[in-house]
């Protein structure tokens, strides 16, 4: 399965479920589209699949699509200029 599809799942497993996959649930769930898409796995069925690795550790496979994190000091005020919220300063 090419990186893009297996991208592609991942994000659409985080975006809708909430859970962020290492590589390898990013071939499960792309692999489960397709056989669905292909009439394996009938559309009108409940299926389980088994996501069991965490996007923590392969971080790197993501790094280049993500912006990098704001790094800020352990301090209120530093938080609110950072989010742009409104709050003590």
């Amino acid at each position: 399965m090419p990186d893009a599809e297996i991208a592609q799942a991942r994000k659409l497993l985080a975006q809708t479920d909430g859970i962020f996959t290492e590589t390898a649930g990013g071939v499960t769930v792309g692999v489960t589209q397709k056989l669905v898409q292909q009439g394996v796995i009938p559309r009108d069925e409940s299926i389980l699949i088994c996501i069991t690795g965490n996007g923590l550790k392969t971080q790197e496979a993501v790094m280049s699509e993500i912006d990098q994190p704001v790094v800020i000091e352990p301090d209120i005020n530093d938080f609110y200029r950072a989010t742009n919220l409104n709050g003590p300063h």
